[in-house]
C-alpha cells in the first residue's frame, strides 16, 4: 500500500491517503511505474549548498576552478566582512606588504611580547603569513554526502576546498573605536581602504619603521580662478586614492555600458565651478575650481562612483569601465608651473556674510572649514548640513560625516532656517577698528556677523592664520 500526503482543498490542510495509488489509477497513473524525476525543496537546499562549499563559483555561466598554494589564499566571510577581504587581498597582492610584514612574521613572533589581539604588528604579520604562507590553501577532500535522485557521476565524483581564514581578530583590532567597522554591517570598501592606510600610517610612523601604504600616498594641487577680477588661490593636499564620476547619459542607462576611465579622469582634473567670496571683488564671485598631480604614487587608487540617488534609494549603475593601461599617460595630469602675472589672492576664500536684516536665516557655519569641504569635493549644501552638525568641530569630523550621510537626499535641500544669534548689521569702520587687533578682514567680519562667542571659538580655530 502506498501512503502519501495530498492536499484537501475542503479541510484546507495536507492530509493521508491510503488510497492514493487506486485514486490516480483513475486518472490513468500507475504510481509503482513511475520515476523520481525532480528534487524536492530540502534536496534542491542541499545541493545548493553543496556547491558552495564544494567552491564551485559561478558568475554569468562561467564557472570557476578552484586555486591553491601561496598567495592564492582565501578569505571567509565572518558577517558582512566582504569589504574587509577585498581590501586585504589586494594591500597583501603588493611585494611592499609582503616584505614588511610576512617576511617579518617568524621574526616578530619569536620576539614579542605584547599581548597579540592588541598588537599591530601581530595582526598585519599574522594576516601576511595566513594569506602568503599558503598552509591555509592546501586542497582538502570534501566529504561525501550522497542524497536520493543523485545522478550517479555525481556519487563517484571527488570536490575538493581550501580551508583559507578568517579576520575576525584583525577586523576587532582595526574596528575598535570606529562605530561602522567594529559593527557587523555592510560597509564601503573605499571608505575602508582609507580609514586601513591612515591606520597603518600612524601605527608604523610610531614605529619608527618603513611604511608601506606610502605606495599610495600623493599630493593634488587645487586651483580656484575668480572669473570677476582673474586672481587665484591655490591649495596642496594629500590623497590615497581618487574617487571619479562620470556624465550620465539621458535616459536610462543599458546594461554594460562602457565608461572611459580616462574621461572620467578628464572631468576630474577639469573640475567645475563654485561659488566663493572673493576679497579682491570684495563680494561673492564665481570661481573655477580644477585639480591637478603634485606628485604620483606608485599604485593609483582610482574608485569609480556607479551610485546615483534615484528618488529615495541608492542604485547602482550597470556600467563597465574601460582603463587603457599601455596607452594612459597620467603626465598629461601633472600640475603646470605657476604663471607669473598670476595675481595671488591671501587669506581665505569663504561665502561673504549675509545680511541680518531678516528674522530668520540659516545657521552659520565656520568659512574656514566651509572652504576646506568644498575644496575636497564636498557638494556646498552637503557640507554646510555635515559643519551644522558638527557643531563646527572640524573639517575632518564634518567630511566623516558627510561620508556616512551621503546616500541622504535632504543633504541637497537648504538647511532650515533658524533665529539669528546676533546682528550683522555694521559698517566698514566697525570692521577696520576689529583688524586693528590683528585680525583680517574676513575675520573681523565673521566676528562681526556673529555672537561673541562664535567669534572668539573661530579666532582659536584660525590662529595660524593671523
Amino acid at each position: 500500500m502506498c501512503i502519501r500526503d495530498r492536499f484537501c482543498y475542503a479541510c484546507n490542510d495536507d492530509v493521508i491517503d491510503p488510497d492514493l495509488s487506486a485514486h490516480m489509477e483513475i486518472f490513468g497513473i500507475d504510481v509503482k511505474k513511475q520515476v523520481k524525476t525532480e528534487k524536492t525543496m530540502a534536496e534542491l537546499e542541499l545541493a545548493l549548498n553543496l556547491a558552495y562549499s564544494l567552491s564551485q563559483k559561478y558568475e554569468e555561466g562561467l564557472k570557476f576552478t578552484p586555486m591553491y598554494g601561496p598567495c592564492l589564499t582565501g578569505i571567509e566571510n565572518v558577517g558582512n566582512t566582504c569589504y574587509i577581504a577585498s581590501i586585504v587581498q589586494v594591500l597583501y597582492s603588493l611585494p611592499e606588504f609582503v616584505e614588511r610584514y610576512y617576511d617579518s612574521y617568524k621574526k616578530h613572533v619569536a620576539e614579542c611580547a605584547s599581548f597579540a589581539p592588541d598588537c599591530f604588528m601581530c595582526q598585519m604579520c599574522k594576516m601576511a603569513y595566513g594569506l602568503c604562507s599558503g598552509v591555509y590553501s592546501q586542497p582538502k577532500k570534501h566529504k561525501k554526502i550522497i542524497y536520493e535522485g543523485q545522478a550517479e557521476e555525481e556519487k563517484d565524483k571527488d570536490y575538493y576546498y581550501q580551508e583559507g581564514i578568517k579576520p575576525q581578530m584583525f577586523k576587532t583590532y582595526f574596528g575598535k573605536g570606529n562605530p561602522d567597522f567594529s559593527s557587523s554591517q555592510q560597509q564601503d570598501a573605499s571608505l575602508y581602504l582609507t580609514y586601513l592606510l591612515d591606520k597603518i600610517q600612524t601605527k608604523e610612523k610610531l614605529l619608527g619603521s618603513s611604511d608601506p601604504s606610502r605606495i599610495f600616498r600623493f599630493e593634488m594641487e587645487t586651483k580656484l580662478k575668480c572669473l570677476g577680477c582673474g586672481g587665484v588661490k591655490y591649495k596642496k593636499e594629500g590623497y590615497c586614492s581618487l574617487k571619479l564620476s562620470f556624465e550620465l547619459p539621458e535616459g536610462s542607462v543599458p546594461e554594460n555600458t562602457i565608461v572611459k576611465m580616462t574621461e572620467c579622469l578628464d572631468g576630474f582634473i577639469k573640475g567645475d565651478v563654485v561659488e566663493l567670496y572673493c576679497e579682491k571683488c570684495g563680494k561673492n564671485s564665481t570661481f573655477s575650481k580644477s585639480q591637478s598631480f603634485v606628485n604620483f604614487p606608485k599604485v593609483l587608487a582610482l574608485i569609480m562612483q556607479r551610485e546615483i540617488m534615484e528618488g529615495m534609494m541608492l542604485k547602482k549603475l550597470p556600467v563597465l569601465f574601460e582603463v587603457p593601461v599601455e596607452e594612459l599617460d597620467i603626465q598629461n595630469y601633472k600640475t603646470l608651473a605657476h604663471a607669473p602675472d598670476e595675481v595671488l589672492l591671501g587669506g581665505m576664500l569663504a561665502l561673504s556674510p549675509i545680511d541680518d536684516s531678516a528674522a530668520l536665516d540659516e545657521p552659520e557655519v565656520n568659512p574656514t572649514m566651509l572652504n576646506d569641504l568644498i575644496l575636497a569635493g564636498v557638494p556646498e549644501l552637503a557640507a554646510r548640513h555635515a559643519l551644522t552638525n558638527t557643531g563646527n568641530s572640524s573639517s575632518e569630523l564634518a567630511i566623516s560625516w558627510f561620508f556616512e550621510h551621503m546616500s541622504d537626499p535632504s543633504l541637497a535641500q537648504p538647511l532650515p532656517k533658524v533665529k539669528k544669534a546676533g546682528s550683522a548689521k555694521f559698517t566698514e569702520g566697525n570692521v577696520a577698528k576689529v583688524m586693528e587687533f590683528g585680525f583680517s578682514r574676513d575675520q573681523a567680519v565673521f566676528g562681526l556677523s556673529n555672537t561673541v562667542r562664535l567669534f572668539v571659538s573661530y579666532r582659536i580655530m584660525t590662529v595660524k592664520e593671523l
